[in-house]
């Protein structure tokens, strides 16, 4: 997809679009069975730990609120006015609360080196709604299973771009397409893009354990059952960066945290 991702630069949209349905059709017809991408693996998760606690808490945001980025989509009609609503820029979300949506945390330190952990079952949905990943910011333990699905009728491809797993390009030319993905070792947050779509973007953590979420609309987290220690926290906001903090967790203990992103001029 290198050809298509250097005609995405300079070509009108119109042009871009029918260029990739020609090119990317194309590729719809073939199996992409060595490609495999995660499940989300939710906190609740977690297997419970005897005597374990529980850090629960917030993403707090300061500073000047961002207003979100009405998204152009005229280039492919299919992409306008769904559920009568423009599309917004999911980059930066502040609640109401003033909490930060979107936002990543996990145990990065302090868990048994030698201990592993089971991958839920169960499938994990990523859909393609409005020309927008739902959700926009995921996590999956390694061995997990997602389904991607294209629920749009316009033709989409996933495209991403992990570090220790291989690129993979998927093409989901008809509505309704499914694609099961699984990756088999931990990879730091990468995004998924659509080269149709260039706003399109979701972004994937793969980690071996099952210790992670990540903020809503009122911008908290659990992450449940964790077994008493000493842990490092983090949170990753696409933007932002990393914020750290170093807790100690005893049994039946629900430790509180916050972390703040203040920003004097976001944007």
């Amino acid at each position: 997809m290198e050809t298509a991702g250097k005609n995405n630069q300079g070509d009108p949209a119109m042009n871009r679009i029918v260029t990739l349905r020609a090119f990317v059709a194309t590729l719809a017809a073939a199996a992409f069975s060595g490609a495999v991408l995660g499940q989300v693996a939710l906190a609740q998760d977690a297997p419970p730990a005897a005597g374990g606690g529980a850090v629960v808490g917030k993403v707090l945001f300061s500073g000047d609120k961002p207003k979100r980025r009405t998204i152009n989509t005229a280039a492919d009609p299919a992409c306008q006015g769904h559920e009568g609503r423009p599309l917004l820029s999911e980059v930066v979300i502040v609640n109401p609360n003033d909490t930060l949506r979107n936002v990543l945390v996990y145990v990065k330190v302090g868990l048994p080196a030698d201990k592993k952990y089971e991958p839920p079952k169960g499938a994990f949905l990523v859909d393609q709604v409005g020309c927008a990943y739902h959700p926009h910011v995921f996590a999956a333990m390694a061995g997990q299973t997602v389904t991607i699905r294209n629920s749009d009728p316009t033709l989409h491809n996933v495209h991403g771009r992990p570090k220790v797993a291989k690129e993979f390009n998927v093409a989901q030319a008809v509505q309704g397409m499914e694609e099961k993905i699984v990756f088999k070792k931990p990879e730091a947050p990468f995004a998924i893009k659509c080269d149709v779509h260039p706003w399109m973007t979701s972004w994937c953590a793969i980690f071996e354990h099952p210790y992670f979420a990540v903020t809503g609309d009122e911008g908290t987290f659990s992450i449940p059952d964790l077994p008493a220690g000493d842990y490092t926290i983090e949170a990753w906001h696409e933007k932002f960066g990393v914020k750290e903090m170093k807790v100690h967790v005893t049994a039946g203990e629900k430790k509180e945290i916050e972390f703040t992103y203040e920003i004097k001029k976001a944007s």
